[in-house]
């Protein structure tokens, strides 16, 4: 309560604080803002950032001061450097909207014999996609290593694997983020294929060298890549991850031919077939990535 005087009038306010506002994050008390673990934002000011996005530079096309391109409703904003729409499935397992595709396709991951294992590793107890649910903490989670899908649009991939630690010490985490790109074109079943491909695509070349390469030690410099290939693909790390994987681990041949095979309830050969037609340059230089 403060008292104070204008123009010979007193006057009385009263002004309850609230720390919690609409984003679940807490408000600085003294200032009044609200504190997103990157910057401050101004919840009066038309929900502002009080400074430049991080990662302004990623949504040029988008103000680096705008709260989640000016659209709070669908988007949320966990740490205010990513655009994440996380929630591809509300409080019930359902799909949201625009995320019918994506739902879809992790369902049909996490569904499958060895997706539900993948995910299995970085799952924390009574995690939930969608109908499928783990009963106990998986051993990258248990290691510091957490995992997110989202839907994004993207430019010229169908999907991304973004990464970030966060903490020190002890209460270092590594924080993995898949992002799906929303389909703009072709059949409802041809668009959940190339998402489940895409899924395949970003956990076993992607997700699990992130998460090898942290559980080292707790860093990410290519510790589990083979020497051969950090010096071949030095300057493109997505490179390195899937050739390393392609001749050296096949995580990707080995559970990507399996989990599309389940899906299509087709032959391996079937389902070889599908993934080559779905995959990139890389595959087509490792001709023999599919033979056991």
């Amino acid at each position: 309560m403060e008292l104070y005087k204008t123009e010979g009038v007193s006057r009385i306010q009263t002004m309850r604080f609230y720390p919690f506002v609409f984003t679940g994050k807490e408000r600085d008390e003294e200032t009044g803002y609200g504190y997103f673990g990157a910057r401050y934002m101004d919840h009066e000011l038309m929900t502002m950032w009080l400074s430049v996005d991080p990662l302004a530079d990623k949504y040029s096309s988008i103000s680096p001061y705008a709260y989640c391109a000016w659209n709070p409703v669908k988007l949320v904003d966990p740490d205010g450097r990513e655009i994440d729409v996380s929630a591809i499935f509300d409080e019930n397992g359902n799909a949201r909207k625009d995320c019918e595709i994506a739902a879809k396709a992790l369902m049909a991951f996490a569904n499958s014999k060895f997706g539900h294992r993948a995910l299995s590793l970085f799952a924390k107890k009574g995690d939930k996609v969608g109908n499928v649910s783990f009963d106990k903490d998986g051993l990258f989670h248990e290691k510091g290593i957490d995992l997110s899908f989202n839907v994004a649009t993207l430019k010229d991939c169908g999907g991304e694997t973004g990464h970030k630690l966060t903490g020190s010490g002890k209460s270092k985490r590594l924080m993995l983020s898949v992002n799906l790109d929303t389909p703009v074109c072709g059949s409802d079943k041809d668009n959940i294929i190339r998402s489940l491909e895409t899924i395949c695509h970003e956990m076993f070349f992607h997700v699990f060298n992130y998460a090898n390469d942290f559980d080292d030690d707790q860093n990410l410099n290519n510790s589990e890549i083979s020497e051969y290939y950090r010096k071949e693909c030095a300057s493109d790390l997505n490179a390195m991850q899937e050739y390393h994987d392609l001749y050296v681990t096949h995580r990707y041949r080995d559970f990507a031919i399996p989990i599309m095979q389940e899906h299509l309830n087709s032959t391996r050969e079937e389902a070889i077939a599908t993934l080559n037609r779905t995959r990139g340059i890389n595959m087509r230089n490792c001709p023999n990535w599919h033979k056991k």
